[in-house]
């Protein structure tokens, strides 16, 4: 995808915060310098980390800040969609 930037949703990025390592290896082979993610992303991570993983908050924190220190992160706008 060269040149191309591609969202990468939620859901995918969730994977690499559980505790299942076949799921982790599969999704980072996947990601590449052109995936970014959006502040949506970000706010829905640490959902999932506290809801469904019952990570405890700190950790999803931490887990965000690494989300935001790894991905180009976007703001979602109009123009953003279009």
């Amino acid at each position: 995808m060269t040149g191309l930037n591609a969202f990468v949703d939620s859901n995918i990025l969730v994977y690499l915060a559980a505790n299942e390592q076949e799921k982790k290896e599969t999704i980072i082979s996947l990601l590449n310098s052109d995936c970014m993610i959006s502040t949506q992303v970000i706010s829905e991570n640490i959902n999932a980390c506290i809801k469904k993983l019952k990570m405890p908050r700190t950790e999803a924190y931490a887990f965000a800040a690494y989300l935001l220190s790894s991905f180009p992160v976007s703001s979602i706008h109009p123009e953003t969609i279009r």
